[in-house]
């Protein structure tokens, strides 16, 4: 059968049009350019240094996120402003799903618990895909300080008002709360020496240039088991498996201090919802293997991962306390 050139046309359009009708209807997953996702590599914005734990957690991600999208994600650490730079970093970039932003408790609920206006346009720039974990801080000294309690550095710190420094991940970040919050419970008084991030903590507390800090769990383990730290509370309800030594600031007597961090994932908003929902659906899924879920246990972390609207809930929820507990310590009026 003969068909002329305008037929064979026709005939392609609609073979054309039937296929796009199909895949409109099969829930595939499209990008900004209704382009399929992921079209290219990913990027997973860090918003702390390199060797910290959400460096160590954010590779561990994108490990398994690389084998399940077909596409390669890459961490990218943008420190500084304790989270905001990598947060406004991430929230600038195209809304297609291929840069994601691991959040945490720092830029998107104490940050804007503790002046609403100036960040109220980078919450408003950042769409919520899924909540992670959340685990507790640990109150770590020097080995070189010569206190092995928590008793042991109140008494100290009592002895030499405003002498002794702790360190933090930067200003207002919850390593800083939970110094204001050791002060108020103990009575004492402390020197804030805040940085860019964790992990820059715990080589000055190795080689002794500072006092005591607060850190996470799994970076502070290995330096601990190896003498080169010093845990005196564990800043949660209860102890953890990895430091089972280590007793809780309740069980060293100071029953009102309890500090934690959490983190989730973010992406520009206006991201298309199909690709949220895989991107949710993914990263679930990679939260569930194994070798993660042992990694948070171990250091104490709780996962908890569920839907973009679960997780937008939390965040409303986290900044309504924060901006009370900032009244609380006097860190706005």
């Amino acid at each position: 059968m003969n068909i002329c050139p305008v037929q064979r046309r026709r005939v392609r359009l609609l073979a054309f049009a039937a296929a796009s009708g199909v895949l409109a209807g099969s829930g595939v997953a499209r990008s900004a350019d209704d382009a399929p996702f992921p079209a290219r590599p990913l990027r997973l914005v860090c918003p702390w240094p390199p060797g910290g734990i959400a460096d160590v957690r954010s590779r561990q991600l994108a490990e398994h996120l690389s084998r399940s999208l077909g596409q390669p994600v890459v961490v990218e650490n943008r420190p500084g402003a304790g989270g905001t730079v990598g947060a406004t970093v991430a929230s600038q970039a195209r809304p297609d799903g291929h840069t994601m932003l691991l959040g945490s408790i720092n830029e998107l609920a104490i940050a804007p618990a503790l002046d609403p206006r100036a960040h109220e346009k980078l919450i408003a720039a950042l769409d919520p895909v899924v909540f992670v974990a959340r685990g507790p801080l640990l109150l770590v000294a020097s080995p070189s300080l010569g206190v092995n309690t928590l008793a042991e550095l109140v008494a100290l710190a009592r002895a030499k008002p405003g002498q002794l420094g702790y360190g933090s991940a930067g200003p207002q970040t919850v390593h800083h709360f939970a110094g204001e919050l050791l002060q108020r419970a103990a009575g004492i008084e402390l020197l804030h020496v805040p940085y860019k991030g964790a992990s820059q903590i715990l080589l000055d507390l190795v080689a002794g240039h500072l006092p005591v800090g607060f850190d996470f769990v799994a970076t502070s383990e290995p330096l601990v088991k190896a003498g080169k730290l010093k845990v005196l509370a564990v800043l949660g309800p209860r102890r953890v498996a990895v430091l089972p030594d280590a007793p809780t600031a309740r069980e060293a007597g100071i029953a009102s201090v309890e500090a934690f961090s959490w983190s989730g994932i973010l992406v520009p908003a206006g991201t298309p919802t199909g690709v949220v929902s895989r991107l949710n659906a993914e990263i679930t899924k990679a939260l569930r293997q194994p070798d993660l879920v042992a990694a948070y246990a171990a250091a104490g972390g709780e996962l908890d991962p569920g839907t973009p609207e679960a997780f937008s809930a939390f965040l409303r929820e986290e900044q309504a306390r924060w901006a009370r507990r900032a009244k609380e310590l006097g860190f706005v009026k």
